[in-house]
């Protein structure tokens, strides 16, 4: 039986779920950026945090889990409610170098903190997709 994995973005916490453990990442993703336009040192200061805080728990997370994720600010990126990392990817190299979201994206900070966060989970975590719930 396949495994599956929530992960929910909260307004201060990420809450990660699996089958055995609950883990909550000390995390306000909406906050990352203090402002819309972050500039490349606070990018790189964002991605920093971002994998400090997901370190302690990634290893515990099976990669070939089903991962699902409860985040409404992602939803336009879901291609039939699901998110895949090369997506993730594209929209995120776009939006830092570029310093603006797609035109069917919210620009602001939070919405850039959000997509972030998902982009570091994806690369760190090990996942190529997952759905949202």
């Amino acid at each position: 039986m396949q495994q599956t994995v929530h992960l929910s973005i909260e307004e201060h916490n990420v809450v990660i779920t699996t089958q055995c453990d609950r883990y909550t990442l000390p995390i306000s993703v909406g906050k990352i950026f203090p402002h819309d336009v972050p500039n490349e040192y606070e990018w790189e200061q964002a991605i920093m945090l971002v994998e400090d805080i997901i370190s302690p728990v990634q290893k515990s997370i099976p990669p070939q889990a089903e991962l699902i994720v409860h985040d409404e600010f992602l939803r336009p990126l879901a291609e039939q409610n699901v998110l895949y990392r090369d997506n993730l990817e594209q929209v995120f190299q776009y939006t830092s170098r570029y310093h603006t979201m797609p035109a069917d994206l919210s620009n602001s900070g939070e919405a850039k903190g959000h997509l972030l966060f998902m982009r570091e989970w994806f690369q760190h975590c090990g996942f190529e997709r997952a759905k949202l719930g």
